[in-house]
């Protein structure tokens, strides 16, 4: 039985009810029928949770009833892609009942939603090294870099997914030339700056540093200032979201208070989040609320595992926030984050997607800055092998195809900051 998309003579839903009612002593099949149209007598039985959630026409009453089922009592998902469709149609319908009934229902059965079994364990091994809290800044700065591999440190401007898959930094290149001379100057700016503390002012600066020269940015992206009465849209995916996620969005968005919310862009046949158009002073106000509470919440912090569960709430708010009009995120997800990781004795990360701090949950961005300080104190023992391409071998990638002749120029400049094994320095 399929009601996503009800045919001629298929069950409605009060039909659909009625059946589940009446089998409460049957195993019933409530889930991942997207595409099933047909109905036959001898098949089990399927009414999709999908197409409860997503149509109108189903009421809260249906859903209850299917959640409620005995079918469904021990039931653990396995296919998390389907009950993401689940939660971005009910979200994007403004469905407020069903979402507390799904969040309510799948929220126990979520795969990180429980504490690490051990953080302090976890934090030993991903950090095997504690560092002194009387150092500067700058020192904990050296500790981390001074032996770091020089030709490496293009790694920590390149997503680690982006580096398996587009050829280390050449394609980013292309896409947005000057972007690595860019990231080079966040880099700069982020040692150079990273005795002072956090400031609206330093991050204008830093997203100057960052995003001055680089083509293709939006083009009502400035880099002197907030984005001015400029709505900003950007989707959320399985890539850069998560069902958890989502539910912690959702009940953010109950509370209120806050200048984004998600939504279903239909022009653009996307879900996402809408940040809203507002004045620029508006916007600056929300920034240094955002930081003030985060220079609050630091100062209480007892171990490793506050910090950087505050350094998440900070840089969630702020990219969630979207202060500019583009270049958010390698502003506040790459170097923002790594600059107040190594301010509180915490190794920097090296992240397989920055974008996750769109729509993951806390939990699971915690995770994955643990990930990322493992991928980056391997890359400081010169071991790459999990990120895909060498560094030894762009030159030659460079030099055998004409797209990127762009790079070589870049390739150059760089070399003056860093030796990148080019051939001729070997």
């Amino acid at each position: 039985m399929e009601i996503l998309r009800p045919e001629k003579g298929s069950p409605g839903p009060q039909e659909a009810q009625r059946f589940i009612e009446q089998h409460q002593d049957k195993p019933l099949n409530f889930y991942f029928t997207k595409n099933t149209y047909i109905w036959d007598p001898s098949s089990p039985v399927k009414i999709s949770i999908l197409g409860c959630g997503s149509n109108s026409m189903f009421d809260t009453s249906l859903l209850n009833s299917m959640l409620n089922h005995p079918s469904m009592k021990d039931c653990k998902s396995h296919d998390w892609k389907i009950v993401f469709e689940v939660f971005t149609s009910v979200i994007a319908n403004n469905a407020q009942h069903k979402l507390t009934l799904l969040t309510n229902f799948f929220k126990p059965r979520l795969p990180l939603n429980k504490k690490l079994p051990d953080i302090t364990a976890w934090l030993a091994q991903t950090m095997p090294f504690d560092l002194d809290e009387r150092l500067s800044p700058g020192e904990l700065f050296d500790a981390h870099f001074s032996d770091f591999p020089s030709e490496e440190i293009w790694r920590l401007f390149i997503d680690g997914e982006k580096q398996r898959k587009e050829n280390g930094w050449l394609d980013y290149e292309c896409r947005e030339p000057g972007f690595m001379l860019g990231m080079m100057s966040g880099f700069s700016h982020l040692k150079e700056h990273i005795s002072e503390p956090l400031s609206s002012a330093l991050l204008l600066d830093l997203h100057a540093a960052c995003c001055t020269g680089v083509s293709n940015l939006s083009n009502t992206v400035s880099t002197a200032k907030y984005r001015d009465n400029v709505e900003v849209e950007y989707g959320l995916g399985e890539e850069n979201a998560s069902v958890m996620g989502l539910i912690e969005l959702s009940e953010e968005q109950a509370r209120g208070g806050y200048s984004y919310k998600m939504k279903y862009f239909h022009l653009k046949d996307v879900f996402g989040i809408h940040a809203t158009a507002q004045p620029m002073e508006e916007i600056q106000r929300s920034v240094e609320a955002i930081i003030l509470h985060y220079h609050q919440a630091i100062l209480k912090c007892k171990n490793k595992a506050d910090r950087i569960h505050v350094i998440i709430n900070l840089i969630t708010s702020l990219e969630r926030t979207h202060p500019f009009s583009d270049g958010n995120c390698r502003t506040i997800c790459v170097f923002l984050l790594n600059r107040e990781l190594i301010r509180h004795q915490l190794s920097p990360v090296i992240l397989d997607d920055p974008n996750r701090f769109d729509g993951f949950s806390k939990l699971e961005l915690f995770n994955e800055i643990c990930k990322g300080m493992q991928v980056f104190n391997r890359v400081k023992q010169r071991d790459t092998s999990n990120l895909g391409i060498k560094t030894e071998k762009i030159y030659s990638i460079m030099q055998k195809d004409c797209k990127y002749n762009i790079c070589t120029a870049v390739y150059d400049k760089l070399e003056t900051v860093c030796p990148l094994h080019h051939p001729l320095n070997h």
